[in-house]
């Protein structure tokens, strides 16, 4: 992204809707520019980390459909690809796109609209490829992340070495 592009940097700011949330813990974010106007349409994301996809589809494909959010995005999904709940989705109205293993990490990401130049991972020869853990996309000119960060655990184990390597990957990205 160019940073003297207005319409290419854009800010989130919570919604004031506590009181549509799954188990407590989706946040709602309206997508605007720097100036704080918005200059392309408005639209609402959600994120929630699923802990799960398929254990909590009962929840999220109800709540989904009664909240109507432009853009769900999922972390920790903890499913393969080949295993991943598409047609849940889709009756729903979403398209997804997801890459995930299973039992560990995995994104996700719903919309009402297709989304335009979809990736995954960090792709930066630095490491990983880490697929299960970034998607970007485009939606209405306007690029979004979606991210599973990772768990750092204590400070002397491999983990959150890793975690910090990741994090400085992330800010080059």
């Amino acid at each position: 992204m160019n940073p003297g592009n207005d319409r290419a940097i854009y800010r989130a700011a919570a919604v004031q809707r506590n009181e549509a949330r799954i188990a407590g813990r989706v946040k709602f974010f309206n997508v605007k520019n720097r100036s704080g106007t918005v200059s392309l349409n408005t639209f609402r994301i959600a994120t929630y980390n699923v802990n799960s996809i398929r254990s909590r589809l009962h929840i999220i494909i109800p709540w989904l459909e009664e909240n109507r959010p432009d853009v769900f995005c999922m972390q920790e999904t903890k499913v393969s690809d080949a295993k991943f709940p598409v047609s849940e989705f889709t009756k729903a109205g979403y398209q997804v796109v997801f890459k995930g293993e299973k039992q560990y990490n995995g994104v996700a990401v719903a919309s009402l609209q297709k989304l335009e130049q979809v990736s995954f991972g960090l792709n930066d020869e630095e490491g990983p490829e880490d697929a299960d853990r970034l998607i970007k996309f485009r939606l209405s000119g306007i690029t979004l992340l979606n991210t599973y960060v990772p768990q750092g655990r204590d400070r002397d184990t491999p983990q959150f070495a890793y975690k910090l390597q990741w994090f400085k990957r992330f800010r080059l990205f």
